[in-house]
């Protein structure tokens, strides 16, 4: 959702006559994105870093359903986004 917003914003303003998103506004925008471990690139495409293992610590869930819930959730989020698969937890 960042990516397609920053996108439009820089279009927008490019169509009535600016020069796109300001270069410190961009470079603020990067800094803020760095600190979560993403990076904006030039295009303003918003990359994010891949997780190459996931880990739950299955100590901490007692019941089956919640094994099935963590499950699931690292199914469904781990490969397209991973801090959805591990940052919930």
């Amino acid at each position: 959702m960042f990516e397609s917003m920053l996108r439009r914003l820089d279009r927008e303003s490019r169509k009535y006559g600016g020069d796109g998103l300001p270069a410190d506004t961009v470079a603020e925008l990067r800094e803020a994105f760095a600190r979560d471990g993403c990076r904006l690139d030039d295009e303003l495409r918003l990359h994010t870093a891949r997780v190459t293992r996931l880990t739950v610590h299955v100590e901490a869930l007692t019941a089956v359903s919640g094994i099935h819930a963590e499950l699931e959730r690292v199914r469904r989020f781990g490969a397209e986004y991973p801090d959805d698969a591990i940052g919930a937890g």
